[in-house]
């Protein structure tokens, strides 16, 4: 019997199949099978466990998906283009309306991955628990062995999405302790470049990484420290025009911003759609982090319902002034364990309240916050 060549795409986190890396890109390999192969076949000889198949591509049109198990019994054929995505982060919306996808993955199929491959596609998580692997088990040993965690707590953080707004000093350290837990799927959003100024405080950047696009040099970092995340980059500005299609397919949303009119349009899309706020600031030698989460307590706007009209004249003022360097570490890193804990719904989150930090004093503060029934966004969002 003759063997037969497919050419076979792994996207994102099925790179490693092929050798390759996680991180927004892909592998590309010839596989050679007997003639007369099925799908299933092609996966088994990728080593893929039915957990991870996700949603396959034949010449551009669906051909399997998990649960559809006759699908796998397709004969495959010689020079076929087979192409794999991840179930959780790769669920086109046209699919959900029922529409054709042959043309939206034959342009995928051909994207440049540094404009960012899923910038194409509305992700959808359809579970809340993913398997984790041997290297895995290994790499999170020690989070394992809390009881408050565990295995089921691990799979949960690979299954969730975080989106982070900013990639300097709050966003480069939260972005590293996040992917370092393990958190699947990590968004970030940055219209800027590597500046020598901004090593200071944003860890997540090198100084070779200077003059390159954050959201780039973010990637590459996290990258480095966890080939097993997913990383969608956004070289853009979050903005009222781009905001709800960029943030609609993630858990939450945690603030690296230094501007306020990003923070309330941060807040008013997470109430609307009801999504915890990890908000954190830092000014000179203080920080403030908090939850708010509309469906349980506060909203951003119940504690100041406007912003001031000179925001630009702050965010310029917080620059000149200077920062101490490890001011965002700090913050960065509470908004972090906020998220997690957020997604293992354990311990007791920021929710309904503010940690104030004054690093040159080394004091810690705590403010109640109560929701105001005249908040507009929260009646809004109702």
């Amino acid at each position: 019997m003759n063997d037969m060549e497919l050419d076979v795409w792994l996207y994102g986190d099925l790179a490693r199949f092929a050798g390759g890396t996680s991180g927004g890109g892909y592998a590309n390999l010839t596989v050679t099978l007997p003639a007369g192969s099925t799908l299933e076949g092609l996966l088994d000889s990728l080593g893929m466990a039915t957990g991870e198949r996700g949603f396959t591509f034949i010449n551009g049109n669906l051909s399997a998906m998990p649960g559809i198990q006759a699908d796998l019994d397709r004969e495959l054929k010689h020079k076929d283009r087979v192409a794999f995505f991840h179930l959780k982060s790769m669920w086109p919306a046209q699919y959900r309306q029922g529409a054709s996808l042959t043309e939206e993955i034959d342009e995928a199929l051909h994207k440049d991955p540094e404009q960012g491959l899923r910038h194409s596609w509305t992700a959808k998580s359809h579970v809340n628990r993913e398997q984790i692997s041997r290297d895995e088990q290994l790499r999170y040993r020690r989070t394992l062995m809390l009881p408050e965690i565990g295995e089921s707590g691990q799979e949960a953080l690979k299954a969730a999405s975080v989106l982070i707004i900013g990639a300097g000093g709050l966003g480069s350290v939260s972005s590293l302790y996040l992917a370092a837990a393990g958190v699947g799927r990590i968004g970030i959003v940055d219209p800027d470049s590597v500046e020598l100024s901004n090593l200071q405080r944003q860890i997540a950047h090198s100084t070779e990484a200077i003059g390159t696009l954050k959201v780039h040099s973010a990637r590459e970092r996290i990258a480095g420290l966890n080939p097993h995340v997913l990383v969608d980059t956004f070289n853009m500005s979050f903005n009222p025009d781009n905001s709800y299609d960029i943030s609609s397919d993630y858990d939450i949303l945690a603030d690296g911003t230094d501007n306020l009119k990003t923070r309330y349009l941060i807040n008013d899309i997470c109430v609307r759609a009801g999504k915890p706020y990890v908000y954190g600031a830092v000014y000179r030698f203080e920080g403030q982090v908090g939850v708010f989460d509309a469906l349980k307590g506060p909203c951003y706007r119940c504690l100041f319902p406007k912003p001031p009209q000179e925001d630009d004249h702050i965010s310029d003022m917080a620059e000149e002034e200077g920062m101490f360097s490890v001011v965002p570490g700090i913050i960065g890193t509470i908004q972090a364990s906020e998220v997690i804990k957020l997604i293992l719904g354990i311990g007791n989150s920021l929710s309904g309240r503010m940690l104030l930090c004054d690093v040159l004093g080394m004091t810690f503060q705590e403010v109640l916050l109560s929701k105001n029934p005249d908040c507009l966004s929260c009646k809004a969002g109702q």
